[in-house]
């Protein structure tokens, strides 16, 4: 589930307030919201939010959490869940960034299916 987002995430598709601190070598960094509203269509369930982070990750139906960009936040143990988020509640920016990287991944698994 992560190889398909690695090489889709950008600077384009990060948190506005982290773009300046955004590399290719943690592109998982501000990724967390835009990452959570693609694997919930794919998968169903939940999105989930922790106040203490501003982070954003999945609950499947099945109550297994995904978190896909977790690890841009080195040395932290289990992160809690404050509150179930529902995806219409997401900003207009949020919104844009999820389509590029939504546009990336279908592009990327239509060159794959290609080969």
């Amino acid at each position: 589930m992560n190889n398909k987002f690695i090489g889709a995430w950008g600077k384009d598709t990060c948190y506005p307030p982290l773009k300046d601190k955004w590399t290719e070598e943690c592109p998982e960094l501000g990724q967390c919201a835009v990452t959570a509203l693609l694997i919930q269509e794919e998968y169903g369930g939940d999105i989930v939010f922790n106040k203490e982070y501003n982070h954003y990750w999945n609950r499947l139906s099945s109550l297994t959490e995904v978190d896909l960009t977790k690890s841009q936040f080195p040395g932290v143990g289990k992160i809690g869940i404050d509150k179930i988020v529902d995806r219409k509640s997401f900003g207009e920016d949020v919104i844009q960034r999820y389509k590029i990287l939504k546009e990336r991944i279908s592009e990327s698994r239509s060159k794959k299916s290609n080969i």
